[in-house]
């Protein structure tokens, strides 16, 4: 005689209840990490913008001090344009 032996299966039902439990620390955990993610990326973001500006400041302040001291040479750019040092600093 052939017959099936069906598998027993346990209805959706009774595993969402049995996930229930966990489910709420594994979203919980996974909202404070993406939190923790995200305030770290926007630090190093902020952090870059703010270092960014500060070399910028010191590229210009040594330039500036360079002028003061080589008031009377000669620079030249691109395309042959020469410019005398004291233009840059007055």
């Amino acid at each position: 005689m052939f017959f099936s032996v069906r598998k027993k299966t346990v209805p959706p039902i009774f595993e969402i209840a049995k996930q229930r439990k966990s489910l709420p620390v594994r979203v919980y955990l996974c909202v404070i990490v993406a939190g923790v993610l995200v305030v770290l990326f926007r630090f190093v973001t902020y952090a870059g913008r703010c270092l960014q500006i500060i070399f910028e400041l010191l590229v210009l302040a040594a330039l500036y001090i360079w002028c003061q001291i080589n008031r009377d040479q000669v620079v030249t750019f691109w395309f042959g344009t020469r410019f005398k040092v004291s233009r840059f600093c007055h």
